[in-house]
């Protein structure tokens, strides 16, 4: 109740092992402030969220708790998020209780306003929140502070310097390989990295893990680092954020262990341009025919392009 009072708080998070009483906790929370309006809040709004929520229901809820009815004719999820989201705004103080939430919940889906965390404090945050160990928290601050990357274009400092910190911190070189070939879609593309990761060999399998078993943990492991989004396909399909992909290109193009080029709607890239590239995407582009370039004069089988 103290953390409900801290106007400065805006989410406020619960947990426990089940059966513990936090339905019942919330419940009894619930049903006092609707009741106590000295907390000021204009709505007190209680949902269940579940294993596998359904999105369009939880804002059918909410929309109905604050008289809202302009949601009714809408089929669009993200439209649909933005009425309420701009609905909600007009509130001086709304309290939505979220119940059993099984797993991360994208609240600006939902069209829950809130001020979402910087990408750059919730990647660091991500990529440190099992090490308990003083010493590696020094070292990340330390490479933060002194991390100083040339030739940044169109990328903050700010942003691209816990990004790659995070993405340095990767471990495995597939999970590192999953990261940047996401690089080669354009914004917001929904990407599904199973044939193209079998095809560049960062998804395999061995006895006892399947092709499928590989890639979900190449997918989770990203995910849990805030490097990757859900896409609400599917396990298998996911989305980056925009700045997100920006330093992802940056790196793809600057590793020379890895050589990547990209050129999303423009022209045949030109020898200078993608002199060294191994891979090079051209989607959502217009060109008809390859044209000649010194780059494939190597073997077909050597190059792999994204169409």
């Amino acid at each position: 109740m103290d953390a409900i009072k801290d106007a400065n708080k805006t989410v406020i998070g619960l947990y426990g092992m089940g059966g513990i009483g936090k339905t019942t906790l919330m419940e009894k929370i619930n049903n006092d402030l609707r009741t106590n309006n000295s907390y000021g809040f204009t709505y007190v709004i209680m949902v269940t969220v579940s294993a596998t929520p359904n999105i369009t229901e939880l804002q059918n809820k909410i929309a109905m708790r604050v008289g809202y009815n302009d949601l009714e004719n809408e089929s669009d999820i993200n439209v649909r998020a933005y009425k309420l989201n701009e609905r909600l705004r007009k509130e001086k103080s709304t309290l939505i209780i979220l119940n059993d939430v099984w797993k991360r919940l994208d609240l600006n889906k939902v069209g829950i306003p809130r001020d979402r965390l910087p990408l750059a404090i919730s990647v660091v945050a991500l990529a440190l929140k099992n090490q308990e160990e003083e010493h590696v928290w020094r070292v990340f601050l330390s490479d933060l502070n002194e991390f100083s990357p040339d030739d940044l274009v169109g990328i903050e400092q700010e942003i691209y310097t816990p990004l790659k910190l995070s993405y340095d911190h990767l471990i495995s070189k597939d999970v590192r390989m999953c990261f940047l070939f996401c690089s080669l879609f354009p914004e917001d593309h929904v990407i599904d990295l199973m044939y193209y990761g079998i095809g560049e060999n960062f998804v395999t399998s061995r006895e006892g893990v399947t092709s499928l078993d590989y890639i979900l943990t190449l997918i989770d492991t990203l995910k849990t680092r805030g490097l990757l989004l859900d896409a609400n396909k599917g396990e298998l399909y996911v989305k980056m954020h925009d700045v997100v992909r920006d330093v992802a290109t940056f790196i793809a193009r600057n590793d020379k262990k890895f050589d990547f080029y990209t050129n999303f709607k423009g022209k045949w890239p030109m020898e200078g341009e993608s002199k060294t590239s191994m891979r090079i995407s051209l989607m959502e582009n217009s060109i008809q025919q390859v044209v000649d370039h010194p780059k494939f004069d190597r073997k077909k089988d050597e190059i792999s392009t994204l169409k």
